[in-house]
C-alpha cells in the first residue's frame, strides 16, 4: 500500500471542512479531476506541514485515482494509519536541522557574516534550556539575521530562532511554531535542493521515533 503524510488539527479535525479523521477508517471521494479538490497528503513530511501547520502528523494509506502534483497528492481514498502528536519542541527541532544543513552554503559566500550562526546556536540554547535570557537571545538572533545578505539559508537560520521566540511565548499557539519551522525548512531546501529536504523527512521520522522510547 502506498503511504504519505499529513497534518491535521486538534481533535484530529481536518483543516479543510473541520471533519473528523478517524483512525483506520477509509475516506472515499470522486476520483480527482484537478489538484486539491480531494483527498491530499504529501510524501514528504516538511511538504506537508508546508501546507498545513496542524498539531497532529498523521501518516496515511491512499489507492484509486490519485493526482500528483510533486509536493502533494490529490487521492480519492484514503485512510490514517497512524498518528503523532506535533509540538513546538519538534518544529523548534526540525527548523535547527534544516537550518545546519545549508549553513556552511552561506558561510562559504559570506566568511565574515556569523549571524544567522547565532541564529541557529540561540535556537539550540533556548532547547537546552527555555529560560527568559534564551528567549531574548533568540529574539535578538531573529533580527540580526534579518539584516544579514540576502540569501535563502540566512531565511532558515532566522526561521530557526523565531520558531524557538514562539515556542517559549505563551501568546504564540504550537501552530505559529510550526509555521516559523515549515517557512525555515522550504528556505533550506531553496538552497540546497531535494537532498536537504530528503534529509529533513528522515530526521522528522527519526525524531518522532527517538519520543516514543
Amino acid at each position: 500500500m502506498k503511504t504519505a503524510y499529513k497534518f491535521l488539527r486538534t481533535g484530529m479535525k481536518s483543516d479543510y471542512d473541520g471533519s473528523v479523521w478517524k483512525l483506520g477508517e477509509w475516506r472515499k471521494v470522486n476520483p480527482p479531476c484537478e489538484p486539491c479538490v480531494g483527498l491530499n497528503a504529501s510524501r514528504n513530511i516538511v511538504d506537508a506541514l508546508g501546507y498545513i501547520q496542524g498539531e497532529i502528523l498523521a501518516k496515511v494509506e491512499y489507492k484509486g485515482g490519485v493526482i500528483d502534483s510533486g509536493d502533494k497528492l490529490t487521492c480519492e481514498k484514503m485512510r490514517i494509519v497512524r498518528t503523532w502528536k506535533w509540538t513546538k519542541e519538534h518544529s523548534v527541532r526540525l527548523a535547527v536541522y534544516a537550518a545546519r544543513q545549508v549553513l556552511s552554503i552561506y558561510e562559504e559566500e559570506y566568511p565574515g557574516d556569523d549571524r544567522p550562526r547565532r541564529a541557529i546556536e540561540a535556537a539550540e540554547a533556548y532547547l537546552k534550556d527555555p529560560s527568559n535570557k534564551t528567549v531574548r537571545a533568540a529574539r535578538a538572533a531573529v533580527w540580526a539575521a534579518a539584516g544579514a545578505a540576502a540569501y535563502t539559508a540566512v531565511h532558515a537560520a532566522g526561521a530557526a530562532a523565531r520558531a524557538a521566540v514562539h515556542t517559549a511565548d505563551a501568546a504564540y499557539t504550537a501552530v505559529h511554531a510550526a509555521d516559523a519551522a515549515a517557512r525555515g525548512a522550504r528556505a533550506a531546501y531553496a538552497a540546497g535542493g531535494n537532498k536537504i529536504k530528503n534529509k529533513a523527512h528522515r530526521y522528522v521520522l527519526r525524531m518522532l521515533k527517538e519520543d516514543r522510547r
